[in-house]
């Protein structure tokens, strides 16, 4: 069987470089038609080069070697030539080169040419050669390209303060599924641990100079300010530049200082706070808005209504109005409750239950006692589980729903008890 390479004919490459014209003649396949030196000297009259002996053609035709010859000097050839653009950025930091196409019957430039192009524009250091060489072997003509790099300074700094928290709080947003934002969700509250490392004293950097591509130094600023990191409020400075929680709680800067709070205190919870996760209080002054969460280790308090919102406590809760949930606000603690009223809202509390006017169209369960208190006292088309006592004025009405309360017994084994019965009942169906 013939190799399909016997069959390849033979050609040449004519070109136009550095002064020279230039040609490379490789041979013909065992079955393939050489090149015949007419042909040379057909093209190079076809591009104006300039005329020369036809043995000195034919010698190369000949040998056949694929290794390019100087054939005859053209000096006017050098206008066939690319064209490199060098530009240098403002700060000297950056070189790029620029290659245009060659015109016809002019060889592309190689990496040497782009390295004589860049000295020629005085761009001598940090040169990127792998850059050039990757430009030559394929260039992409009309596109800057990076060329070289200079060597920045560094400038003197008096140390470096390294946050292990976040400074900017309300950012970042919680992206949910199909890059959705929840802006309940803004990491108002950021907990830390007794102990835990809060900020970093980095040690100062000394200046060192750098260097443009030109080759001339930038100088360094050697003038810098000492960085001063206080440690607030339940913190404490170490003796190597750190500063560490005392307690646990939320960590924040307040007046320049690094503070961690076993309170927190907002003016209200909406979309500018977000959610409220927090390892210690939650004082709230005004208002809790409709769908939003606080959830505390500790204590919560409220200091006006309580809408469709979720407050979980490990602690106690106090609302100072009350809480009116439209069927979804809830209130759990594993402490006393105490509110001036409830109204359309669940109520899960491991404590006692304290109301001053009313609880209505709720369902309410309380560990230990509910007690009603004030003026009204009244319990009004609820549901209670009350583990201790419930005391009140006023249970159920006559044109209300139907009240039920369930006293002396925990709700929890209520709860098992209605779920035995509900799995015996299906049983019993069945």
């Amino acid at each position: 069987m013939s190799d399909p390479g016997d069959s390849v004919d033979g050609r040449f490459d004519l070109y136009y470089q550095h002064g020279w014209v230039r040609l490379a003649v490789h041979p013909p396949g065992k079955g393939g038609r050489p090149v015949y030196h007419e042909e040379v000297l057909g093209r190079m009259g076809l591009l104006g080069m300039p005329r020369v002996a036809t043995r000195d053609v034919k010698r190369i035709v000949d040998a056949a070697t694929g290794v390019a010859e100087p054939l005859v000097e053209w000096p006017e050839g050098a206008q066939l030539e690319s064209q490199v653009g060098v530009v240098v950025s403002e700060d000297g930091m950056t070189a790029w080169i620029e290659v245009n196409p060659p015109r016809r019957g002019a060889a592309t430039p190689t990496a040497d040419d782009l390295l004589g192009a860049l000295e020629r524009h005085g761009v001598v250091h940090g040169i990127d050669r792998a850059a050039l060489q990757a430009a030559a072997a394929a260039p992409r003509y009309g596109e800057r390209v990076v060329a070289a790099t200079g060597t920045r300074p560094v400038h003197a700094t008096g140390g470096e303060v390294r946050y292990h928290f976040n400074t900017d709080r309300g950012k970042p947003y919680l992206v949910m599924a199909f890059d959705r934002i929840n802006l309940r969700e803004l990491s108002f509250i950021e907990n830390r641990a007794e102990g835990d490392l809060l900020v970093e004293l980095l040690p100062p950097l000394a200046p060192r100079d750098g260097r443009a591509v030109t080759g001339s130094e930038v100088r360094a600023e050697t003038a810098a300010v000492p960085v001063v990191v206080r440690a607030g409020k339940n913190t404490a400075l170490t003796s190597d530049g750190r500063i560490v929680a005392t307690a646990s709680g939320n960590v924040r800067l307040h007046r320049g200082a690094v503070i961690v709070e076993p309170v927190v205190t907002v003016e209200r919870v909406g979309y500018a706070t977000g959610n409220i996760h927090c390892d210690g209080s939650v004082v709230v002054e005004q208002d809790v808005a409709d769908g939003f969460v606080v959830e505390a280790t500790g204590d919560i308090q409220v200091g006006r209504a309580v809408g469709r919102a979720t407050l979980i406590a490990g602690g106690n809760v106090l609302l100072k109005t009350g809480i009116n949930g439209n069927g979804r606000g809830q209130v759990r603690c594993e402490g006393d409750l105490l509110a001036r009223f409830i109204e359309s809202a669940t109520v899960v509390c491991h404590g006692t239950v304290f109301v001053e006017e009313a609880i209505m169209h709720s369902h309410v369960s309380a560990w230990r006692h509910c007690l009603l208190g004030g003026r009204r006292a009244e319990v009004i088309a609820s549901e209670l589980i009350v583990g201790g006592h419930l005391w009140c004025r006023k249970l159920g009405g006559i044109t209300e729903a139907p009240t039920v309360a369930a006293v002396g017994v925990a709700p929890d084994l209520l709860a098992a008890f209605r779920e035995a019965r509900r799995e015996l009942d299906e049983a019993t169906d069945r």
